[in-house]
């Protein structure tokens, strides 16, 4: 494999195909079937050997799904993103893909990323999303892609953070078409991310190539390379994106810091070898081995029948982490000799599994300079800097949130921390253990905090050492060994409400370490502790007309175990005043002290607080004759969040919609040619959602048969 020279007198025998990354794989593969074409006429009659890199994979297995099959040889793939990668959502959410702020904002990239259908392509796809069930099934727990307890590493899920806003503040998206809808949601307009990775990966033999026959007819050979970092032990690739609500409190006041963590397993530090590999548990330790003749078809293969794998790992197989880095790879020999000796002679190089090494992880929050030495003395540059590159073998560390940094590095060593604090409170959790399963555990919650101030720790092989604030040790509110360290999970929190009474309680458990505290605030304002059910809903307006009020309001939760894992976050709670159901005899809204209650409806309630934006109001009342009636409003505004002010002023009130019984079917009677009165025995009003951005939304109405109604 060589490039000629015009001396030579032979045409060139190695091509570089360069296509636009940002475009559709599926247009790449259109390309390479050009540029496959020019080549042939200089080899006519030669099939080629192909070797792709990255995205790459992706396209070229699609120009043989197009019909390329018959002029391909031999495919080897480096680091090919087959199912995905987990770090994309995290870029797609963020625009944090690794440059820094001074060359490109955060805001920009994430704003292009939208629009660029390649990079959609690597989002996690629908079969990775089934491997892992095959592997939870399958596999061992404890290990890359299925955590301590069995369960898979979600590519995304909830933890405090409701990103779907869909009052589910803890989800786990284990299906495609729900981590489709989140990640979709975040983006307005023709830009769905998700949406066009499944269109991509849907087409037959893209991602599942167990039913390939392109080596049975045409003869085509697969080998595919991937890399796995150790730095001794540390994990450097992002497997599950978890979407944080932390709370955090100083006394009776909280705040809330949402951020994205990272959990990670074996990869090259972009793609995991799940992705790269196609493998599962039941393949082997990790489903890195089992090279010769390639793996049996399975649930948790998804690879050709004939296709071979080379897994290399960095440190403890001789080779730097550069060198099985995603992008490293490329200048690694023995990468490069190993597709050589394939294209040539189908010789295919064995792997080896790697062992099971701690590693520490780290979150701190509430400060805006950390300072990371090892026992050499090297330090690692400020990560809270635009430029910071580390300089310390081993350590991974990446801004994930408001003054809040995720480190991972190996626990074979020992580093000393100084952290500068810039907030009164934050929080500082240490886990270190192998696989996702931490056998040790210290964690500090609501950390009080000096700004300015300095704080210092070590850890090393044997620990974790204490912290310490001016010589002086700050007790942790958790420290943990053995099984108790591996309670990751905070306490699992549901709220309990009556529409009779008003009341609403808070339903908690933790099935780990054990409840600790549960506390509570209504609307934000300061938090007590939780007790027993309480009133949530306003007190009625004793008022001498029929009169309906309905008000969303937030109820903001912070729930600790005993191993300093906080559950924390905020679910919406539709109340009316108490008196919100009227029975048949109570206090007439036209007609004073007659029954039944006889009203109209409408055509608009009145906003009194807050604004509706474009939400929804219910109106639910139970006719003497003919049953139950339920009619919608919708806010007059044409945003959930209106910001003109003409937008603002028709956020005012709630129009009319319509009912779920046809008008005219209702047996109103018509009074004065001006309207619709009702005869009902109870009447409920709900406002189901308004502008949750301008606080709670109130709407009042006097319910009379003198209204202006709908026609």
């Amino acid at each position: 494999m060589g490039q000629a020279t015009k001396f030579s007198g032979q045409p060139p025998n190695f091509f570089a195909f360069g296509y636009d990354w940002r475009k559709s794989s599926a247009e790449g593969a259109q390309a390479l079937a050009d540029y496959v074409g020019c080549v042939q006429r200089l080899h006519p009659g030669r099939k080629i050997d192909i070797l792709t890199h990255s995205m790459g994979g992706l396209l070229a297995r699609r120009y043989i799904l197009d019909g390329g099959a018959s002029n391909v040889a031999h495919l080897t793939t480096i680091a090919a993103p087959f199912l995905g990668a987990i770090k994309f959502p995290y870029a797609v959410f963020t625009g944090d893909t690794g440059l820094p702020d001074i060359l490109v904002s955060k805001n920009t990239v994430r704003d292009l990323l939208q629009y660029f259908p390649g990079t959609h392509e690597l989002l996690p796809t629908p079969a990775y999303f089934d491997l892992l069930t095959a592997n939870a099934t399958l596999g061992r727990k404890g290990y890359w892609d299925v955590d301590a307890a069995g369960k898979p590493y979600w590519p995304l899920v909830e933890r405090g953070w409701d990103l779907d806003l869909d009052n589910e503040i803890s989800e786990n998206y284990d299906t495609f078409d729900q981590f489709k809808n989140a990640v979709d949601g975040m983006f307005a307009g023709n830009a769905h991310p998700a949406g066009n990775a499944a269109a991509f990966h849907s087409v037959p033999g893209q991602d599942d190539w167990r039913q390939d026959t392109s080596e049975v007819k045409f003869g085509v050979k697969y080998l595919h390379e991937y890399g796995v970092q150790l730095r001794s032990g540390t994990r450097t690739t992002p497997v599950q994106i978890q979407a944080v609500a932390q709370r955090k409190c100083s006394g009776n006041s909280c705040s809330t810091v949402n951020w994205f963590n990272r959990v990670k397993t074996f990869g090259d530090g972009t793609v995991p070898a799940l992705s790269a590999s196609r493998k599962g548990a039941s393949r082997g330790l990790n489903g890195f081995f089992d090279t010769q003749g390639g793996p049996p078809i399975g649930p948790d293969n998804l690879n050709a029948p004939g296709a071979q794998f080379v897994a290399l790992f960095g440190n403890d197989t001789g080779y730097t982490d550069n060198l099985v880095e995603h992008g490293g790879l490329m200048t690694n020999p023995d990468v490069l000799n190993g597709a050589i000796n394939f294209f040539r002679q189908d010789l295919v190089p064995v792997s080896v599994d790697p062992p099971g090494i701690d590693t520490y992880d780290i979150v701190a929050n509430g400060f805006d300079s950390m300072v990371v030495r090892n026992a050499q003395g090297n330090q690692i540059a400020d990560p809270y800097m635009p430029l910071a590159v580390s300089t310390v073998p081993g350590v991974e560390s990446e801004i994930v949130g408001p003054n809040t940094i995720q480190l991972t590095l190996p626990a074979d060593q020992t580093f000393s921390f100084t952290l500068r604090a810039t907030e009164a409170t934050g929080f500082l959790m240490v886990n270190r253990g192998a696989f996702g399963a931490p056998s040790l555990a210290v964690r500090w919650q609501d950390l009080p905090l000096t700004p300015g101030q300095s704080l210092t720790w070590m850890v090393d092989a044997t620990g974790i050492k204490p912290l310490l604030r001016n010589g002086v040790v700050v007790p942790p509110t958790a420290s943990l060994s053995g099984a108790p360290a591996a309670d990751v999970d905070g306490p699992v929190v549901a709220p309990t409400y009556s529409q009779r009474t008003g009341f609403v309680g808070l339903s908690v458990s933790d099935g780990g370490s054990g409840l600790k505290q549960t506390r509570y605030a209504i609307d934000g304002t300061s938090f007590q502790n939780y007790s027993a059910p309480f009133e949530i809903c306003p007190p009625p307006d004793e008022n001498s007309e029929f009169q309906v009020r309905a008000l969303r309001r937030q109820l903001h939760f912070a729930a600790d175990d005993n191993a300093a894992n906080r559950a924390s976050g905020a679910f919406g709670v539709g109340c009316f005043a108490p008196r919100r159901s009227y029975p048949t005899g109570a206090l007439d809204a036209s007609l004073p002290g007659a029954a039944p209650l006889a009203f109209a409806l409408p055509k608009t309630i009145p906003v009194t607080i807050g604004n509706a934006g474009n939400g929804t109001l219910s109106v639910q009342f139970t006719r003497t004759v003919g049953g139950a009636v339920r009619c919608t409003y919708t806010g007059g505004a044409s945003t959930s969040h209106p910001t003109t002010s003409a937008d603002v002023a028709a956020g005012t009130r709630y129009v009319f919609s319509a009912c779920d019984v046809p008008t005219q079917t209702l047996g109103a009677v018509v009074l004065d040619g001006s309207g619709k009165r009702f005869s009902a025995s109870s009447v409920a009003v709900s406002i189901v959602s308004g502008d949750s951005l301008a606080g709670p939304t109130v709407a009042r109405t006097s319910l009379t048969a003198a209204n202006v109604v709908v026609p």
